[in-house]
């Protein structure tokens, strides 16, 4: 039998009565698959942008604290095999384009076609394992970034990037029971604490590596969010969940 830190299962055990005090919580988790119009977690630090690559590229980053919610209201977590607690699997790459940095200001537009992975288990609100796997596939749509200012080591996405799921088990309806994917999300990009080259020093265009310093935030909802998503977000409770002192 596994034992799991007490501190990690007083804290989700705290946002799961917070959550069902504001009617938030079903309990038909088990019933027939419903639309999942929320899934967020936290992404670790590391190189976001490879310029050996020109793509901004995630390979096997660790998504931790990860949430799923339905249109039911019904919760789901992602983790490791045998360890809600532990870190699911992200990939994502997306081919730059166009640098159209200038003056040390970095921006740049990216091609519409890159792919999104996430691999992991996904449990209930009882930590009961339900799948381990390819959770999802997508498509992501070409987007522009953009640097705020010169000296702000932050880059920021040029409204929503659409992803549409083209696989994995969210989207098999066959095998899936609990919660599926359904029609196109989106989600709006935020990276500060960036560095240009893993080292010291402004971002200035796309020449050199990006690194995160500070790791972030991965939020994808559906593309007209539902009261529960809206609601969520209002109380900042998803993408909380679950997340690991470092």
């Amino acid at each position: 039998m596994r034992h799991f830190r007490a501190s990690s299962v007083l804290k989700i055990s705290m946002v799961v009565v917070l959550l069902a005090g504001f009617g938030l919580l079903s309990s038909s988790a088990l019933a027939a698959p419903t639309s999942i119009i929320f899934l967020g977690g936290n992404v670790d630090d590391g190189k976001y942008y490879d310029v050996g690559l020109t793509s901004w590229q995630w390979t096997n980053r660790q998504l931790t604290g990860a949430t799923v919610v339905t249109e039911d209201n019904s919760i789901f977590f992602l983790g490791a095999p045998g360890n809600p607690f532990g870190a699911a699997s992200i990939n994502w790459g997306s081919p730059l384009i166009i640098d159209s940095s200038v003056g040390g200001l970095a921006s740049a537009t990216f091609d519409n076609t890159g792919t999104l992975s996430i691999t992991g288990t996904i449990y209930d609100v009882t930590f009961t394992e339900i799948f381990t796997g390819v959770l999802l596939e997508a498509d992501i749509a070409s987007f522009d970034m953009v640097e705020s200012n010169p000296d702000s080591d932050a880059l920021f996405s040029v409204g929503n990037v659409e992803v549409t799921p083209t696989g994995g088990w969210m989207l098999d309806g066959a095998s899936n029971t609990y919660a599926h994917l359904e029609n196109d999300y989106s989600f709006q990009m935020g990276f500060t604490g960036l560095s240009q080259n893993g080292g010291p020093g402004p971002i200035q265009d796309w020449t050199h590596d990006i690194w995160a310093t500070s790791g972030s935030q991965f939020n994808m909802a559906q593309m007209v969010p539902e009261p529960a998503t809206l609601t969520l977000l209002g109380f900042g409770l998803v993408g909380c969940v679950m997340r690991r002192r470092r």
